[in-house]
């Protein structure tokens, strides 16, 4: 009895230590996070409405319509950051601090900056107030 625990015990040591082992060489040789790899969780794949959304536009439209034509000084109006506005504005209103918005050139600055490969500790990487 006693001979069947020791080997019974030899085995189980046998297993976790090949089990520590695989682990380590894969987490450090095998595992390599790359942010260029990074696919977003929602695109946009079409001009519709998502399904199950039903949303009246026109008011937007209008607005937009009105300031283009009776905004005072029709040299500031900038078409794509009153989009950008409107997008930052409607996902501001989630009040989710992880949900933001990039536009085009601060995205592809923030994934520059973002570029290469982390690997070892957890560590968190998020945006301070102050940019």
């Amino acid at each position: 009895m006693n001979r069947i625990f020791q080997l019974r015990a030899f085995q189980i040591v046998l297993i976790v230590i090949i089990a520590a082992a695989l682990g380590y060489f894969y987490g450090t040789n095998k595992i390599a996070f790359s942010w260029k790899q990074f696919k977003p969780i929602v695109s946009i794949s079409s001009k519709n409405p998502p399904h199950g959304q039903n949303l009246d536009m026109r008011l937007f439209y209008e607005v937009l319509d009105r300031v283009s034509q009776d905004y005072y000084d029709k040299s500031k109006i900038d078409a794509t950051k009153l989009l950008h506005g409107a997008i930052n504005g409607m996902l501001g209103s989630l009040d989710d601090p992880y949900t933001s918005f990039f536009p085009p050139k601060q995205n592809d600055e923030f994934k520059d900056q973002l570029a290469g490969e982390f690997q070892g500790i957890g560590a968190e990487l998020s945006l301070s107030p102050e940019g």
